[in-house]
């Protein structure tokens, strides 16, 4: 059925990962790495057509299509990265889910931000600036709780409110 598909699908991002000792890479590297598998050669990025669709937030529909939204891109960016010893979280960034990989090995590196939406760019303090600008908050400084690590719990929440919002937005 489609779970045993999209697991399938994310076997398949994992596999050329699984081949690296991600503990001794740094982080710029780890992130390169997925980025490279998941939207370079796998073609997932983010659905600019058609952003309100569902389907974008629905992981079987967002790997059989290549297309999601900000949360569901990353969400399967943090499922690839677990199945490869990297660590990645969610961050709930206003208006745009980012994904940060984070050091195992020492808390003093500050982590690096990805944004799965547009390939999987590094999301520099220049990008989180622009993106704040876009919610209206005046963005001269990133506040660091922005960037804070979500739970799973909190993820779920808020990919299950786009859906709620999404669907308000169509009348359906």
């Amino acid at each position: 059925g489609r779970r045993e598909a999209a697991e399938r699908a994310l076997e398949e991002f994992a596999r050329p990962l699984a081949r690296t000792d991600w503990s001794t890479r740094s982080l710029e590297e780890q992130g390169a790495a997925l980025r490279e598998e998941l939207a370079l050669r796998g073609g997932l990025v983010g659905n600019e057509d058609d952003f309100y669709d569902p389907r974008n937030s629905f992981i079987p529909d967002v790997l059989e299509r290549r297309r999601g939204i900000p949360i569901s891109l990353a969400l399967v960016y943090i499922d690839v990265a677990r199945r490869v010893g990297i660590t990645a979280r969610g961050v709930g960034f206003p208006g745009h889910f980012l994904l940060r990989l984070d050091s195992n090995t020492d808390a003093s590196k500050p982590p690096v931000l990805l944004d799965p939406f547009y390939g999987g760019r590094v999301a520099t303090r220049a990008i989180l600036t622009e993106l704040l600008a876009r919610t209206g908050s005046p963005a001269d400084e990133i506040p660091e709780p922005l960037l804070a690590a979500v739970s799973s719990r909190s993820l779920l929440q808020r990919m299950l409110m786009n859906l709620r919002n999404i669907f308000l937005h169509r009348a359906e």
